[in-house]
């Protein structure tokens, strides 16, 4: 496997100015890239500016993923509805600009486990034939991620599959497997079914109650099952190592390194 499908996501220096963040991963040698837009930095002016400045400093591939802390394609309440379609829209737009090759976006998730969940659903997809066109009209990809855990997701394993085989080409799946061990999917699984339509990887541990966002091995997630599983996965699947900000960045060389070591095709 090339070098430049792994990647590392700026959730890791999330407290550090957008600038100063993106140079200190430029340092890790990971090629790839995956902007993380929460925080009030990203809605100054000058922020977009900071990245595009340092756009050829970075040798592999850059995808970028919206905010989505506080966005939720699955609200029920229309108006939030609208400003999550007009935020991932507006990221999108902006990502081609860039020559991203993908933008992530959020499943979302039900604010009360008493919602209807399959409405919460629908919601969710009736924004993704919205985006889907607008990401292919911008040159990218819309990567859909699997969110929610502990009785506020919109959807389980079998149906996230299924939403995610309907969406139309320029649209496919990011899997998360932190996220899919908190809503106690077979991560195995996920990924042999997902494989066909898979855009990347968010890969990071936990224990099994709280997106702790921990290095691989540091949790209890099956890695010694599921690293060789990846080399299995489409020769375009990107894998981003998205850890906790704070996490040294040695960490994140180092793995970055055993994944590379792991991915690479025999000699």
């Amino acid at each position: 496997m090339p070098a430049a499908q792994l990647g590392v996501s700026q959730y890791t220096v999330l407290d550090a100015p957008i600038a100063e963040g993106l140079d200190l991963l430029v340092e890790t040698g990971l090629p790839g890239l995956e902007l993380f837009m929460e925080g009030t930095q990203w809605w100054d002016g000058g922020a977009l500016a900071a990245v595009e400045a340092r756009r050829h400093r970075l040798a592999g591939p850059l995808s970028v993923h919206p905010p989505s802390w506080d966005i939720n394609i699955a609200s029920y309440t229309r108006p939030v509805w609208q400003t999550a379609v007009d935020v991932y829209s507006r990221a999108i737009e902006w990502a081609g600009r860039l020559g991203a090759t993908y933008v992530v976006a959020h499943i979302g998730w039900r604010a009360d486990p008493h919602l209807p969940r399959r409405a919460a659903l629908a919601r969710a997809e009736d924004a993704l034939q919205v985006l889907v066109p607008r990401a292919a009209a911008a040159g990218v990809v819309l990567a859909v991620e699997n969110v929610g855990w502990h009785g506020l997701e919109v959807c389980d394993q079998a149906e996230f599959t299924a939403l995610v085989h309907r969406l139309p080409a320029g649209a496919g799946a990011l899997l998360d497997v932190g996220h899919a061990r908190l809503a106690g999917w077979d991560v195995a699984g996920a990924l042999r079914d997902l494989a066909p339509r898979l855009v990347a990887l968010h890969l990071h541990d936990n224990h099994g109650a709280r997106d702790e966002h921990l290095p691989i091995g540091q949790g209890d997630l099956d890695w010694t099952g599921l690293l060789p599983r990846l080399r299995a996965l489409p020769a375009h699947c990107q894998h981003v190592l998205e850890y906790a900000p704070g996490t040294p960045l040695e960490r994140v060389r180092q793995d970055g390194a055993l994944l590379g070591r792991l991915l690479a095709p025999p000699e």
